[in-house]
């Protein structure tokens, strides 16, 4: 958790060969308004591993709510998976246009793209040993280490 607190300060490329397909999260959380003077209810869903009328089921009994509840959770929860589905194929689909924008002479200068990583050539303290070719999570290992 502490690594992703220093996220701005890595350097981004975007080299349209290294993309890989990111999966969003198939876990939800839903919230279902029921009748007015109600409080709210959360649901947490999860459409890979979950069954809707289930977790409606559970639900109502973790809740001691009526059963009549039951169809207005399943349609919320499906509603909500739906919705989550969209805005990631719309996501994706975006970044794919994004990648595609890019001429394609300028994806062969970023693929042919060589990146060294250099080392203070101080003698105190000695880093010799300490070198490594890893940049970060974009930019990956260098082709050079000096």
């Amino acid at each position: 958790e502490r690594v992703r607190d220093y996220d701005y300060v890595m350097p981004y490329i975007l080299f349209p060969h290294m993309q890989e397909e990111e999966k969003g999260s198939s876990e939800l959380q839903v919230m279902v308004e029921l009748d007015e003077g109600m409080k709210p209810v959360v649901v947490d869903y999860d459409w890979e591993f979950d069954d809707a009328e289930e977790v409606a089921e559970e639900t109502i009994k973790n809740e001691e709510l009526d059963a009549k509840y039951k169809d207005a959770i399943v349609k919320n929860i499906k509603d909500a998976v739906q919705s989550t589905k969209a805005k990631y194929k719309e996501e994706r689909d975006a970044k794919k246009r994004r990648l595609d924008e890019i001429p394609e002479d300028q994806k062969k200068a970023m693929k042919e793209l060589k990146i060294v990583k250099f080392y203070p050539m101080n003698e105190s303290p000695n880093v010799q040993g300490l070198k490594v070719k890893y940049i970060n999570r974009y930019y990956g290992q260098a082709h050079e280490v000096r």
